[in-house]
């Protein structure tokens, strides 16, 4: 039963309807988000922070206004590409279950020709590992977070009275 079509929401108390906007709040959250997304942004961060402690700089390509003032700076499109080629893989391979293996080798052989392209040597992130890379990472650690607290608003919401009757009816 949809819960805006519930006849009790109309008569929800303040702490109520709190709890239902935090719920749906965190829940949306934990929904712009995705596994693809955390893998995608955490290979990206070990990547370009591997770069960066060797002095080189992705963030320099310049945003500019039609009259061609700078306002800011971004990722060199390289980067761009990378997350689209990363993303690509997870589809195939997840969409495929008899590939499983190859998913963590498709994607170091995926940094290693970027790497290249950015004067690194063709092995360079041979040795590393993608789930070591994306558990350790500080996307991860903050969609785990986002997921808990969704976890904890939807605790919350069921024990509404609202809820309960629901349950009850059901």
């Amino acid at each position: 039963m949809d819960i805006q079509n519930h006849v009790e929401t109309m008569y929800l108390t303040s702490r109520e309807r709190k709890v239902i906007d935090d719920m749906t709040y965190s829940l949306d959250r934990v929904k712009r988000n995705s596994d693809n997304m955390v893998l995608t942004n955490a290979v990206i961060d070990y990547f370009v922070q591997h770069f960066e402690n060797k002095g080189q700089n992705f963030r320099n390509y310049p945003i500019t206004t039609p009259e061609g003032e700078v306002v800011a700076y971004e990722y060199v499109p390289d980067i761009h590409y990378m997350c689209i080629d990363i993303e690509r893989i997870w589809e195939f391979d997840y969409s495929n279950p008899d590939n499983d293996v190859s998913f963590n080798d498709d994607v170091k052989r995926l940094m290693n020709n970027y790497a290249v392209k950015f004067g690194e040597q063709k092995d360079a992130f041979s040795d590393i590992n993608i789930s070591k890379i994306v558990s350790e990472s500080d996307a991860q650690k903050k969609y785990d977070l986002q997921k808990k607290d969704a976890k904890e608003k939807i605790a919350a919401f069921m024990t509404l009275k609202m809820c309960k009757d629901m349950v009850k009816d059901a």
